[in-house]
């Protein structure tokens, strides 16, 4: 049973470690993106 449980533990942080990193990049260019497209309609409400 040993021999099953590491390597399904192992799997299970690996993921842990790796979601967050793909998320991260997944989310980043979207605020970059998001907020070059909000930068000028605040700037322009504000004008």
């Amino acid at each position: 049973m040993q021999y099953t449980q590491r390597p399904v533990r192992q799997g299970a942080s690996n993921m842990q470690t790796v979601l967050p990193r793909i998320a991260a990049l997944i989310a980043a260019p979207i605020l970059v993106a998001a907020g070059a497209l909000i930068a000028p309609i605040i700037a322009a409400a504000r004008a």
